[in-house]
């Protein structure tokens, strides 16, 4: 695999540069926006790099922006984002730290599918949309225990770029995981790795990621990353995932 540092910086001009479905993207040079082009999806800033005497203005400046949208919005922070002390600062303007993420790679040349077996009635299988979405919505909110209606709203408008997998017990989810392929991109991205409490530890994780990763080589990708939780972090970095980058979310309530 390419060193860490040449992926990570073909990451960020990929993601810098790629447009959203349903978004508007500005680079502002200072920071890049994504605002949703209808409705009351979220927005988010990222890939921050503010001169420090301008700080607290670009940040009262974000706030200003989405409040008079009247959007809910994030603010990824990186942990090369610079200045340093944006997270305090972020802090100090009411923004609430969320549990951090890796950013991880895995180069698919390395991939191997290792063999395993599933408990008994347990199958892992690909879902449309349009007749599969509904139940992977209310189990992904039990999993999470938030409301996720608006997030599966823009998956359903957006068909095209999503691609889904379950794991079911006698036709009951028990466990999901998608990938987003951005159109352009280089580098698709894993969503919702998740499985039910009492089914963790039987191999579903990995029947879930293998299928989707299956996929995306079968699509001629080279690399696939993740946003991970902490919960997925160590299981990815087993199966050969590389971290690039730490980040935290921050969010502001309207």
């Amino acid at each position: 695999m390419e060193t860490s540092d040449k992926i990570l910086n073909a990451y960020i001009k990929d993601r810098r540069t790629r447009n959203f479905a349903g978004y508007l993207r500005e680079d502002l040079g200072y920071l890049v926006r994504q605002t949703p082009t209808k409705g009351n999806g979220g927005g988010w800033v990222y890939f921050s790099d503010i001169p420090p005497s301008k700080l607290d203005h670009v940040i009262e400046e974000q706030t200003s922006f989405f409040r008079q949208k009247n959007l809910n919005w994030e603010w990824k922070f990186y942990d090369f984002d610079q200045p340093d002390n944006l997270p305090i600062k972020l802090v100090d303007h009411g923004f609430a730290r969320d549990e951090e993420e890796h950013l991880m790679v895995l180069d698919l040349k390395e991939f191997s599918n290792v063999p395993f077996v599933l408990p008994k009635n347990i199958i892992v299988e690909k879902v449309t949309i349009s007749n599969g979405l509904e139940a992977i919505r209310q189990f992904q909110e039990s999993i999470w225990n938030r409301d996720l209606s608006e997030h599966f709203t823009y998956i359903s408008e957006n068909q095209e770029i999503f691609s889904y997998y379950v794991a079911k017990d006698e036709g009951k989810v028990i466990g999901s995981g998608w990938t987003e392929y951005l159109e352009g991109s280089k580098f698709p991205e894993l969503h919702g790795g998740a499985v039910a409490p009492t089914w963790r530890n039987k191999g579903i994780y990995s029947a879930l990621l293998y299928a989707r990763l299956q996929e995306i080589t079968q699509k001629g990708h080279q690399y696939v990353t993740v946003d991970a939780a902490p919960m997925s972090h160590p299981i990815l970095q087993r199966k050969g995932f590389v971290s690039l980058a730490i980040s935290h979310p921050f969010h502001l309530a309207l």
